[in-house]
């Protein structure tokens, strides 16, 4: 199974999220966090593969979550999403480490 994280600051889309992930066979919920802080201080590194970002995130948005993150799990796989496209963010976001953008 594929442990799956996710960071976004409201918590109805948290649960959404969770919810699709639990349905699917091949995916297990690693955590689901409102900020990088708790993200960073609640996963464990041997465990969690992907993690879930919202761009938008206002203690630390944009590419400045992607990095923390991967500093912190160098091996994570980052896919970042925002309700609105903003070429430069995706690309400050690409450029830290994020594998894909979603909007």
């Amino acid at each position: 199974m594929t442990a799956v994280a996710i960071v976004d600051h409201e918590r109805a889309t948290r649960e959404r999220v969770a919810r699709i992930i639990d349905s699917c066979n091949h995916l297990c919920l690693a955590g689901a966090f409102g900020n990088v802080e708790r993200a960073l201080n609640g996963l464990d590194s041997t465990s969690v593969e992907i993690a879930l970002v919202e761009v938008e995130l206002p203690d630390l948005p944009g590419a400045k979550s992607v990095h923390e993150l991967k500093c912190a799990f160098p091996d994570i796989k980052i896919i970042v999403y925002a309700r609105r496209e903003e070429r430069s963010t995706i690309l400050q976001c690409l450029k830290a480490g994020a594998l894909g953008y979603l909007t």
